[in-house]
């Protein structure tokens, strides 16, 4: 499930994206997550029809995995946002600096880095998204 959020051309600013569900917080209680009516519940009450969202968010990706422009994907998750800032800031270069790669990215061994869970399979594990579809 996803919200689309779209803009009003005449203010500046604004911009048509989506939001999956799942990046609005960085964990859910159990009573959320028991069945999907307590999540759409929950997500009823934090993401409202024509409800702005007027805070910070990590636009996620804008490429499709094969490279065509889609919808930006938003996130709104507390950790992602305070990860991507840190980043931005171009923190000091130290051993235990989280990256948030992108398909740019130098990537090393033993690099720490931050992404989110995209998907869990029984069969293969957990697949960790980062930025840009990475």
């Amino acid at each position: 499930k996803a919200k689309y959020l779209s803009s009003d051309e005449s203010l500046k600013g604004s911009i048509t994206c989506k939001l999956p569900f799942e990046q609005i917080f960085d964990s859910y209680d159990e009573d959320a997550t028991e069945s999907c009516q307590s999540f759409d519940g929950l997500a009823k009450t934090v993401l409202q029809v024509g409800k702005k969202i007027a805070q910070e968010a990590v636009i996620l990706a804008t490429l499709s995995s094969k490279g065509f422009p889609i919808t930006p994907i938003l996130s709104l998750k507390p950790t992602l946002i305070t990860v991507a800032k840190s980043n931005a800031k171009g923190m000091k270069k130290s051993s235990r600096q989280i990256i948030f790669p992108a398909p740019h990215t130098a990537l090393y061994m033993g690099a720490y880095v931050q992404g989110y869970c995209a998907r869990i399979d029984n069969r293969y594990g957990a697949f960790i998204r980062f930025l840009d579809n990475l």
